[in-house]
């Protein structure tokens, strides 16, 4: 398996998708918290701002909403977590390491009992 060191930078303005998954609550319950957020004027939800007409949610709001630096990017899917990505995130003074994937060999077939 071959590491790769890169630098992962973590975008300024997430999707309410990337943040859902940072959280790891449903794409359903993030929608709903940031458009709590906008119907209340900020007292309550999941921080978040329209731009143009999307709902992005402000990286640094988002850290101190869920009290802690977001440390993984990409949010891990159940496809990086199925081809063994891993990463540590860049914000504004930390570095990151991305262990790329390794080529996954496939297993060994089984012998045949019969010759059809």
């Amino acid at each position: 398996m071959s590491d790769t060191t890169v630098e992962v930078r973590v975008p300024d303005l997430l999707t309410v998708t990337e943040a859902g998954a940072v959280a790891r609550i449903s794409r359903t319950t993030a929608y709903e918290l940031a458009n709590q957020f906008l119907a209340t004027n900020g007292r309550e939800g999941m921080p978040a701002k329209r731009v143009g007409g999307q709902i992005r949610i402000p990286r640094a709001a988002f850290e101190e909403w869920i009290g802690t630096p977001i440390t993984t990017w990409p949010p891990l899917t159940s496809v990086t977590e199925a081809h063994d990505v891993t990463a540590v995130a860049v914000n504004d003074t930390l570095k990151a390491v991305v262990a790329k994937p390794s080529r996954r060999t496939k297993p060994p077939q089984s012998a045949q009992l019969f010759s059809v």
